[in-house]
């Protein structure tokens, strides 16, 4: 630089050239610097690797520290950096500082997670104690890589079941119909379970329908029969025939209790479907889907499932 000077002070250069002859050799010297800095930084890891096979732990540290002794190596080289990081986590193992190798090795790993299953120590190079807390290490994260693919397969298979639950749910509300109609108050006073069918009591509707309709049976079948033995049994060639009195009076007995079963339960009837009835009542459709929108969706309902009926 004091040459650049006395040889402007010189030649009278002009004062723009000076100043662009300043920035060309400052250019110079920081394209020139990476280059020594790489130098000596392959010279440094070439001692570290001789200090290390002379057992020289201590030499190994005091030149590997400062390149990968860190998370983030200042090594610009990849594979330099790896191996740097393999001598200097073995050279803490084998100085009694364990732990500062394991970390070593956890970054090494972490920074060659493609490599995670299947790098190995050189059997020749790195003895077997070093092996061990390397392959403790690599099998620790291998572990928990793999927990963490089943954390994370879980929660996608639990997120998927969640939105087939949702599609489902989806379907059976926009396939449904719900109608208010109004609830015509005169069918509750209609016996035989119409007015419990009217506000939508469907079992209680046949329990009064098939109640009522057998006591009806019973008992117009117990008054015909009565008319007919009366008509033409009771009698014959103008004689009274006795031994159908007490058959007419059983059915007689057995006419009025059915009847009076029949009018309870109507009136019982009656009395309910007015008490249960409402001024309007809602009715829920709901249509078939089509199985091939199913099979789109990927439901996985199974052969025969559906989340509606056809009306």
């Amino acid at each position: 630089m004091i040459w650049v000077g006395r040889f402007a002070r010189r030649k009278r250069l002009p004062v723009v050239c000076k100043k662009l002859l300043l920035v060309a050799l400052f250019g110079v010297v920081a394209l020139a610097s990476p280059g020594r800095a790489f130098a000596q930084i392959d010279e440094d890891f070439r001692q570290a690797r001789e200090a290390y096979a002379n057992g020289d732990t201590a030499e190994v540290l005091r030149l590997l520290e400062p390149l990968v002794g860190s998370a983030v190596p200042s090594i610009g080289d990849h594979v330099m950096a790896r191996e740097a990081r393999k001598y200097l986590a073995a050279a803490h193992v084998l100085s009694g500082a364990v732990e500062r190798g394991e970390q070593q090795f956890r970054w090494l790993l972490a920074e060659n997670r493609d490599q995670l299953r299947t790098m190995q120590l050189d059997r020749r190079v790195f003895i077997q104690e070093v092996r061990e807390v390397f392959e403790r290490i690599q099998a620790e994260m291998i572990a928990a890589e793999e927990e963490a693919q089943q954390d994370a397969e879980a929660t996608r298979a639990a997120a998927q079941e969640r939105r087939r639950e949702a599609l489902v749910a989806l379907l059976a509300q926009a396939q449904e119909d719900v109608v208010v109609v109004e609830n015509d108050e005169l069918p509750m006073f209609v016996p035989f379970g119409v007015g419990q069918f009217v506000n939508g009591d469907e079992e209680l509707g046949w329990l009064f329908a098939l109640s009522e309709g057998a006591f009806v049976l019973a008992a117009f079948a117990t008054q015909s029969a009565a008319w007919y033995i009366n008509a033409n049994l009771r009698e014959m060639d103008g004689r009274i025939v006795r031994g159908y009195d007490a058959l007419l009076g059983g059915l007689s007995i057995a006419n009025l209790v059915t009847a009076a079963v029949f009018v309870v339960l109507a009136v019982a009837g009656v009395i309910e479907a007015r008490l249960s009835w409402q001024p309007t009542r809602t009715i829920r459709r709901r249509r078939e889907i089509d199985p091939e929108i199913l099979d789109r969706l990927e439901l996985g309902l199974g052969d025969g499932a559906g989340v509606g009926f056809r009306f």
